[in-house]
């Protein structure tokens, strides 16, 4: 792919269009993510750029990736193909937050915070694509944790923090769900 071509193909997020997109994104209710004043507001609180929050679903891919200590080309490359993959460009800003939270690990606050929000937004979701976008996000975190694992990077074994990191990741989820079942 060269460099400023894009891929559109997001799901779950809605891709925005015409001289509006991207304007007021982390105001109100964000339509690109589900997300409402009160966790964007929480993100912003914690320094999460605002012009970011398309990216909150890749966020727990790179909570999985920094879980043993350090992220990998392979693993770093995975999630930047997944970024370009979903819409983004290389010059896009959330593109380049990206790449800086793959090159210094964001604060627990950070991914704590993200997940909240996340969950929020999942929530929004019908019963039916919350379980598929669950799923993904599961699956993705699994993907990207088992490049780098195993003997000189062969054999797809997550590492014990990636396996915690991800349980984590699931639990958050299930708890997030477990009001909205009930009902």
């Amino acid at each position: 792919m060269a460099e400023g071509e894009t891929v559109r193909n997001v799901a779950p997020q809605r891709q925005e269009r015409g001289p509006e997109a991207g304007r007021g994104r982390h105001r109100g209710a964000n339509p690109s993510v589900g997300l409402d004043a009160a966790a964007c507001a929480e993100l912003e609180a914690i320094g999460y750029p605002a012009d970011a929050l398309a990216l909150l679903d890749l966020i727990p891919l790179v909570e999985v990736v920094w879980a043993d200590g350090s992220v990998s080309i392979r693993e770093r490359d995975v999630i930047l193909e997944a970024a370009l993959r979903r819409g983004f460009s290389y010059g896009d800003p959330a593109y380049r937050q990206l790449v800086a939270w793959l090159a210094v690990k964001p604060t627990d606050a950070l991914f704590r915070a993200s997940l909240r929000a996340l969950s929020v937004a999942w929530l929004s979701l019908p019963l039916r694509a919350q379980d598929d976008f669950r799923q993904r996000l599961l699956d993705g975190c699994r993907r990207v944790a088992a490049v780098s694992g195993g003997i000189c990077g062969r054999g797809g074994t997550m590492s014990a923090a990636e396996r915690r990191a991800l349980a984590n990741i699931a639990e958050m989820l299930a708890v997030a769900n477990v009001p909205n079942r009930a009902a």
